[in-house]
């Protein structure tokens, strides 16, 4: 299978979710058990195009959106009235909210597939930046196009800042590594937008003061 094209963008990505999976090995884990049946929905996304010689936003570029309870979240809120409580206090998405706000998995779908379809050609390599991205972030991205009914591709190789922090500034979690870069503190709801700027953001500062010490920038 012919490798793809390299992009000279970058997707910055995050989602809220109702929560995730524990103590499993399957490779969707974060999503779905196999062995309890136990399900988890993206409830919000954001999503944000940048230059990624430079990690510079691309203007207007940008998009955010809440979801709707689809029914596998529903029937287990209904089996179970924790599900998904926790998360919420963390995001403050609650199930009223998102029936007034939300919008189906089809249409989010939708929405993300012309985003990606202004900026990448089918055969460029989409890469993605975000905070233990690969193993949370595209997991749910996935995971939603197929509800969506939207088959998208996504490279190997994405820029995790969790794994960017530790080996720099070795700060172990979200809000430490952005104290650590001069960010400051998150205060409030986590909002899925903002965090894809955030992260976007530690990628630019931390290759710019790598090259201002004389090494090369990061992703170049």
């Amino acid at each position: 299978m012919p490798r793809k094209s390299p992009s000279k963008y970058v997707l910055a990505i995050d989602c809220e979710t109702t929560g995730m999976c524990f103590d499993t090995d399957a490779s969707d884990s974060r999503v779905f058990n196999n062995e309890t049946g136990e399900k988890h929905q993206a409830l919000s996304w954001g999503l944000v195009v940048a230059e990624l010689e430079t990690y510079e936003q691309v203007e207007g570029a940008e998009l955010y959106f809440e979801l709707k309870w689809n029914h596998a979240t529903r029937r287990q809120r209904r089996d179970n009235p924790n599900f998904g409580v926790f998360a919420e206090g963390i995001h403050g998405l609650t199930y009223a909210h998102l029936e007034e706000y939300g919008i189906s998995e089809i249409n989010g779908a939708t929405q993300i597939a012309e985003l990606i379809a202004r900026f990448w050609q089918p055969d460029e390599d989409i890469r993605t930046v975000g905070q233990n991205v690969h193993l949370f972030d595209v997991r749910f991205l996935l995971d939603m196009l197929e509800q969506g009914g939207r088959r998208i591709s996504f490279g190997s190789r994405h820029l995790d800042t969790f794994s960017l922090a530790m080996g720099t500034t070795r700060a172990p979690n979200t809000d430490a590594m952005l104290v650590a870069v001069g960010l400051g503190e998150r205060t409030g709801h986590h909002n899925a937008l903002e965090d894809a700027k955030l992260t976007l953001e530690v990628f630019r500062r931390i290759s710019t003061m790598w090259a201002e010490q004389g090494g090369v920038v990061v992703g170049s």
